[in-house]
This record gives C-alpha cells, sequence and structure tokens, in this order.
C-alpha cells in the first residue's frame, strides 16, 4: 500500500507505473526526466525515396545483448518495409517486450545501408533532441541492469505479451552532464567492451582448442570435410551390414565410417563403454516441489537446461527447479561426485543429443541433487577408466558429432538409442596417461570460465570509473565489483 498525490499521476492510472523505485541522482550534474532530451519513436517517413532502394533489416535476434551492438543486417526493399519500425542511423533501438528487454537488447544502429532501416515492431526508437545529449551516453544508462529491472515496474499488456510502457522512458530522471563528460563516459565504456571483446574470443578459443588437444594426444585425425554436393553424399553399402539394423542413412555415411575408422586407427587399449560402466539409470521429474508430505525430499533436479555447452553445469541459474522425492525414489538416483549424465532426450535442429556433465564435489555443498527422466546417469568403475577422463572422451565424441547418428527423432524431440550409445568405443590409455589428460583438459576449461568472469569484471571495473564521474571526486567509491546504481545516491520517482 502507497500514497501518491494526485498531481504526480500522469497518464496511466495503473499502480505498478507509481510504486517506488530508485533512479539515477547526483549533486554534481542536473537531473532530468530523460523525456526532456529525446523523442521517442520519431516519425520517419519513406516518402520521396524509390521504392526499390535498400536499406538494412535489423530483427530483435540480431541484436547482441552481450555488446549492446547489431551483430548483422539484412536488406529490404523499402517498399517491403510497410509494418516494420523504421529508424535512421544514429538511433537507439531499445527492446521493450520482456524478456528481450530485460535481457538487454539494445543498439545504437550504425552502418545501416542508405543510413535507413527497418526492424522489430517491439523496438522503441530513441533519438535525441538536441546536441546537448549523446545517444551513446543514453544507451549507456539504459543498458544498466538496475534500469532494467526497474522496468518491469512499467510493464503493460496481456501475460506472456507484457511490453514497457513509453511512460518509463519520458519519465526516469537521468542525470545530464556536460557532453565533455558524456564523451569520456562513452569512451570509458567502449575501451572495456574492447577488452571484454578480447577477452570472451580468448575464452572461445581455449575451448575449442580442447578437442584439438584431445584429438592430438589420442591421436585421432578426423577425416576432412567434404563438400556436401550430390556425389558427396550418395554411397553404397552391403545389404548384410543392415541385418537387424536400423535403416537410417546416417549411421552407414562415408562420413561416419571414417570417423570410425579414425578412432580404431589410435593406438590404445579399448573397451566398451558398457564395460566401464558400474551401474546406470535413467532419471525421475518427481513431484511438485510445493507437495507438503515430511517424509518427501526436496532436491535440485537437473534438466537439460542446466547443461553448459561451454563448459559443466550452470546450477546457479534462475531456471533452476526443485522437485521432491521419496526416499526410494531418492536413493535410487541420489547423485555423486564422479557420476556422468547423458542428455539422453532433447537437443534441437543445431544441437544433437547426448550432451554430458560430470557431478564435481561442489555441487553438494547446498542441496541435494536428483535428475530429470530426460537424462541418464552413469557411474564408472575406477579400476577400469577415469571418471573424468571419459567425462571428457564423451565431450569429444559429442563434439565431433559421432553421437549424431545414435539418435532418433519425433515430435521435434531428438532422443539417444541407449544401447548404440552404450556399445560405442572408449580408448583407453593407462590410467596415469588418462588422469593426465583430464587434469589438462580441466585446467584448459577452467581458464576459459576465467577469462569470461575477467570479461564481466572490466565492465564492472569501468562502471565504477563511470560512477565515480557521476557522483563527482568527494565522493568515495570502494573499488569492489557491483552495478553502477548502487554507488550512485538515490532519489525516487
Amino acid at each position: 500500500m502507497f500514497l501518491i498525490n494526485w498531481g504526480k499521476i500522469k497518464g496511466r492510472i495503473d499502480p505498478s507505473s507509481f510504486r517506488k523505485f530508485a533512479v539515477f541522482h547526483s549533486d554534481r550534474f542536473s537531473i532530468q526526466p530523460m523525456g526532456e532530451v529525446i523523442e521517442i519513436n520519431p516519425r520517419i517517413s519513406f516518402l520521396g525515396l524509390d521504392k526499390d532502394t535498400d536499406i538494412s533489416f535489423v530483427p530483435m535476434e540480431r541484436i547482441d545483448e552481450a555488446f549492446g551492438s547489431i551483430k548483422e543486417t539484412s536488406t529490404k526493399k523499402i517498399r517491403d518495409s510497410i509494418g516494420f519500425t523504421r529508424f535512421n542511423s544514429g538511433d537507439l533501438l531499445w527492446a521493450k517486450i520482456t524478456p528481450c528487454m530485460q535481457n538487454g537488447k539494445s543498439a545504437v544502429a550504425k552502418n545501416l545501408v542508405n543510413n535507413l532501416g527497418c526492424g522489430s515492431t517491439e523496438f522503441f526508437v530513441i533519438r535525441p533532441k538536441n546536441n546537448k545529449i549523446l545517444i551513446e551516453y543514453i544507451h549507456f544508462l539504459l543498458r544498466d541492469e538496475r534500469v532494467l529491472s526497474f522496468a518491469q515496474n512499467y510493464f503493460g499488456g496481456a501475460a506472456g505479451q507484457q511490453r514497457v510502457s513509453k511512460d518509463f522512458l519520458l519519465y526516469l530522471p537521468i542525470p545530464i552532464p556536460d557532453i565533455g563528460t558524456q564523451q569520456r563516459i562513452i569512451s570509458i565504456m567502449n575501451e572495456a567492451y574492447n577488452q571484454k571483446r578480447k577477452k570472451l574470443q580468448e575464452s572461445k578459443d581455449l575451448l575449442n582448442n580442447i578437442n584439438d588437444y584431445l584429438l592430438d594426444v589420442l591421436t585421432i585425425s578426423l577425416p576432412l570435410e567434404k563438400e556436401c554436393d550430390l556425389h558427396n553424399r550418395i554411397f553404397y553399402i552391403h545389404a548384410n551390414d543392415m541385418i537387424s539394423g536400423r535403416f537410417d542413412p546416417r549411421k552407414y555415411s562415408l562420413k561416419y565410417k571414417q570417423l570410425l575408422d579414425a578412432i580404431k586407427s589410435a593406438p590404445y587399449d579399448r573397451l566398451l563403454l558398457k564395460e566401464i560402466v558400474l551401474n546406470d539409470v535413467s532419471g525421475d521429474w518427481g513431484m511438485d516441489d510445493a507437495a507438503e508430505d515430511s517424509d518427501l525430499i526436496s532436491c535440485l533436479t537437473i534438466r537439460g537446461t542446466e547443461f553448459d555447452n561451454k563448459f559443466n553445469l550452470d546450477l546457479d541459474n534462475n531456471r533452476t527447479k526443485f522437485r521432491k522425492y521419496s526416499r526410494a525414489s531418492f536413493n535410487k538416483i541420489a547423485l555423486k561426485e564422479k557420476d556422468i549424465l547423458i542428455e539422453k532426450s532433447g537437443g534441437s535442429e543445431e544441437q544433437p543429443v547426448g550432451r554430458v556433465a560430470f557431478i564435481e564435489k561442489d555441487m553438494h555443498d547446498n542441496y541435494p541433487l536428483a535428475f530429470s527422466n530426460f537424462i541418464h546417469r552413469i557411474r564408472i568403475d575406477e579400476n577400469k577408466a577415469v571418471s573424468e577422463y571419459v567425462f571428457e572422451y564423451l565431450r569429444l565424441m559429442h563434439n565431433i558429432k559421432i553421437t549424431e547418428v545414435m539418435q532418433t527423432q519425433t515430435n521435434g524431440i531428438r532422443n539417444l538409442i541407449m544401447q548404440e550409445y552404450f556399445t560405442q568405443t572408449i580408448l583407453l590409455p593407462e590410467l596415469k596417461k588418462q588422469e593426465d589428460i583430464a587434469i589438462h583438459a580441466a585446467g584448459m576449461r577452467r581458464r576459459a570460465f576465467e577469462l569470461q568472469m575477467e570479461a564481466e569484471n572490466v565492465i564492472t571495473d569501468a562502471k565504477i570509473k563511470v560512477e565515480k564521474i557521476l557522483l563527482g571526486d568527494e565522493h568515495k567509491v570502494k573499488p569492489k565489483h557491483k552495478d553502477i546504481l548502487d554507488g550512485v545516491a538515490l532519489g525516487e520517482l
């Protein structure tokens, strides 16, 4: 419950739009509603231009939320731009629909064909009213995480189609530094994003090199990719090779045969996966966590959603699910350190099913772990193989698309054929070498993760510098990583 003066009600009477929330405040620079310095959705007319003129096309998915930039553009003719949002070079595109807005999908339109563009109708087009404000400075303010969070007070529309009200942007109080200060802030943030881009590329290269390292140390030489023309897609097999098998051309393709031959040629002992597995079990989706029964055990239940394609498992995201299990069910699927999880159902058009994850010691620190019915768990016989090595090996097989031929697809969902998965060959160097391989690969992945964290910290440190600029040197800001608005003095709208 809250009270508001009648004179402060402008436009909407939705109570959510009048909740108190923190906004920028500074004694150093004047504070003005953003609507005083920008216009939203300015009228843009293409009248008088040839209808066959090319312009840039920017759909929502072309916005890179990590950098607040446009990844790439395609083109449309002016005659085909009717029904889309229109804009000019230098305009700011800011997503108004959730969750795009919350993810920071916004960018200043640059390098447009003929300096004209069109795109999603879910963009607000923002433009400075005069030369006293720089659009890149506005973009910096609007990408702040707390601003994006507060914008949710101005959601409207039907469930699932909520959009930020235009009023949020018009009445948001912002500091207006002089142009020189704005340019300095923009320069600091641009340099930070350049450093972030460099560190993320280093991280990506390191992750890609893990595959190369494993292939090299196991002496597996992958066949060269051939042009995907009709000649290279035609192959012949003997009818006897298909007896009691699947009639799936991928399984008998030349590419798959060459991959298997490359593995067979490696100079190491080998066993089938099923021969090194102590036990395996399918997952259980359990019961709703709201179920009230003192005998039930609440567990974080791992799904394919938690499989991180870059590292391992992401159990700290806001999408994790807790489910409840009877003690008998939990004892059957309870996860232990060094267990390996296999995604047996899911996948997508671009991503084969069969991703793997490894249960590390510290994952048990906060709550018991279970796994869903779309996941299969295996536990390795440590007398025959090192669990960490088997995880790295299975991950490699997925990355080079060996598992792509071990799946079926129904109703858009890919399913791993577990019988074939368990009969795949596992190359087994001596146990000490397996340990060394696993340690080296894990170290590469850990360094790649550290680079990603460093990339984020570069941005956070830049925000702290900007915070000092906005507050003035008389304000002492401790150099710790936090959102810029945490340190800025707060006011209320």
